[in-house]
Formats: structure tokens, sequence, C-alpha cells
């Protein structure tokens, strides 16, 4: 009897681990950095084929730099408006001495191109390399923050060779 009430949840397991994962269209193509710490900057990393754009929240000197990949429905245009919390998050960071950046993936909200979920190696990829060119190469001065699908595209980073000193998930 136990054996017939757990096998439609093996199924639906099953079957949700053959599913794509989803971006879903979020944001607009504004961003209005008015409310961020001074300082604060509109970002444009260049991926494949479109431009990913974003805001680098930069600290002084050496600064830890927090690499914030965005969930399925996240969009750093929606997040600055304070619906998704994002403003507290990079001003709090700020605070704390650390710098943020934080980029739309392709085709959601400020960045150019199409969504794919497919693409989301690719623009974790894209992210990750801008990431490190703004702390001299350094992975050791670079923290990974991810929730949901953000959480699949960091962990594709990891598999393909990024070594960020530390992970929050």
């Amino acid at each position: 009897m136990r054996a017939m009430r757990v096998a439609p949840v093996l199924a639906c397991l099953l079957l949700m681990s053959c599913v794509a994962p989803v971006v879903q269209e979020a944001g607009s193509s504004e961003l209005n950095l008015a409310r961020l710490p001074a300082g604060s900057e509109v970002v444009e990393v260049p991926a494949a084929d479109c431009t990913l754009r974003g805001v680098l929240v930069p600290a002084p000197g050496d600064a830890t730099l927090v690499l914030h990949v965005l969930p399925w429905c996240g969009s750093i245009t929606t997040g600055l408006s304070g619906v998704a919390g994002m403003r507290e998050t990079l001003t709090r960071v700020h605070e704390l001495g650390w710098s943020s950046l934080v980029v739309d993936y392709r085709g959601v909200g400020a960045s150019s191109g199409r969504r794919d979920p497919r693409a989301l190696a690719e623009d974790a990829d894209a992210m990750w390399r801008f990431a490190l060119a703004r702390v001299g190469g350094r992975a050791e001065r670079v923290v990974l923050r991810a929730a949901s699908v953000g959480g699949l595209a960091a962990g594709a980073l990891v598999d393909r060779g990024a070594r960020p000193a530390g992970w929050v998930l």
C-alpha cells in the first residue's frame, strides 16, 4: 500500500527533473541608480550575441565583490524599485564594505537578447568574467550569491572551473 502512495511522488520528481529551467520575463529597460549608494554605476557585460546590463555598487579599496546571480523571475530593474528587496541588499552589502555586481540575464529587464534558459551558463560565464576583471583576476575576492535558477547558473560556473571565495545560496 505504501508503495502505491510513493509512486506518484517519484513520478512527479522524475518529471520535474526533465523540465528545462525557466527564465521569466521581468523588469523594464530602465536602470535608476538614484536610491543606491553613491558611486553606483550601470554596467554592460558583453555576452556571445547580446549585451547583459546591470549595476555595480563599488566599495573602496580591495573590497570583496559579491556577484548576485538572480532567481528565475528576477531583474535588477524591479529589485531597485523595492519590490524584490535588491536595493536594500545592495545597500547593506555596501555598508559592510563589500562591492556588489548584479546583472540581468539576456532578454530580461535591461539586457538585450532573447530569453533562453539554455543560455544561463553562458550568461553566468559572462558575469563571472566581468566580476573577475573588476577584482584584478583574483577569484578569492569574489563571492557568489544565488537563488532559485541562479543556483543552477552558479553551479554551472563552478562546474566550468570558477573557484569563488564562497557561496551564499
